[in-house]
């Protein structure tokens, strides 16, 4: 809580400085010789709330010192979650690509039909000779070895009655070469579908 009228500096310039400093602290400021402009540059640099004295309303005060530390509350709360959240993704990353297995994350339709991968592994890429951005444009039915193709079919279609199967097939690298591969196929609900 600051006042516009202070011994050093006006309020205004210590607002800036506090936003400089640390924009989520919340501020009110207080003033006894306010002017609409002087609410509006505070307002417009992110202050709280801008209240007159005296503080005939001091209800109004109250209920403002209130919402501004349970916003800061709030803001500390989701700063630890996204913190968590980044903590728990860079584990995720370094667990999915530090992987000796080749992995890929693609949409098996209702009717068990394969989608374009939507994630997949360094080892993917390395083994298959594809970058990132390639496979992440194609299906696993685009990857496996033509002769290969109505079993692969066949047994992802399975999934839908097994939940998980385990299969063996061949890949082909981007180079023509063929990779023979088992494959451990999982259906899981990803991101709510």
């Amino acid at each position: 809580i600051t006042d516009i009228v202070l011994p050093q500096m006006d309020g205004i310039t210590l607002l800036r400085h506090v936003r400089n400093q640390n924009p989520d602290v919340p501020v009110i400021v207080v003033t006894g010789y306010g002017s609409m402009g002087t609410a509006v540059d505070a307002l417009k640099l992110g202050a709280q709330d801008y209240i007159l004295k005296p503080f005939e309303d001091q209800e109004r005060l109250l209920n403002s010192v209130w919402t501004a530390v349970a916003q800061y509350r709030l803001m500390i709360r989701n700063r630890a979650l996204q913190e968590q959240l980044k903590e728990s993704e860079e584990t995720f990353r370094a667990l999915f690509n530090n992987d000796n297995d080749a992995i890929f994350l693609h949409g098996l339709s209702t009717e068990g039909e394969i989608g374009r991968t939507t994630e997949t592994n360094d080892i993917a890429c390395k083994r298959l000779g594809y970058g990132r951005d390639e496979l992440l444009g194609m299906s696993l039915l685009d990857l496996t070895a033509p002769e290969m193709s109505a079993e692969t079919s066949r047994m992802m279609k399975n999934l839908l009655t097994w939940d998980s199967i385990v299969f063996e097939t061949f890949l082909v690298t981007k180079t023509g070469g063929r990779v023979p591969v088992e494959i451990s196929a999982t259906v899981f609900t990803l991101r709510g579908s």
